[in-house]
């Protein structure tokens, strides 16, 4: 799980694109996800859950629930790259757009 006092890394993924010059910003708590090394591999806003199935119901409610909020992932820097990728296709399914990817510093 990922803490307050853990130096984070921000990758920025997929940004959209726009026409104007001056971007609004939105004052909208993110939608957490984070992706854990140990099961169970997935936490939404800090709450885990036992499958994936369950998580991936929460998460379409959640963002559903909030259509403007920005969805940051949080990896532990040990976890699977295999769940990553589980997590990343299921968002690219549903049309979810992460907007940061959050990794833990080795330093």
């Amino acid at each position: 799980m990922l803490t307050a006092s853990v130096k984070l890394k921000a990758l920025d993924v997929e940004l959209p694109k726009t026409e104007t010059q001056i971007l609004q910003t939105t004052e909208a708590d993110p939608i957490t996800i984070n992706l854990i090394a140990k099961e169970p591999y997935w936490a939404l806003q800090g709450q885990s859950f036992k499958t994936w199935d369950s998580f991936t119901v929460a998460l379409l409610k959640q963002v559903k629930d909030g259509p403007t909020q920005p969805v940051v992932i949080g990896a532990d820097k040990d976890a699977s790259v295999e769940q990553m990728f589980k997590l990343l296709a299921f968002l690219q399914q549903h049309e979810i757009k992460a907007t940061q990817l959050l990794m833990e510093d080795n330093a």
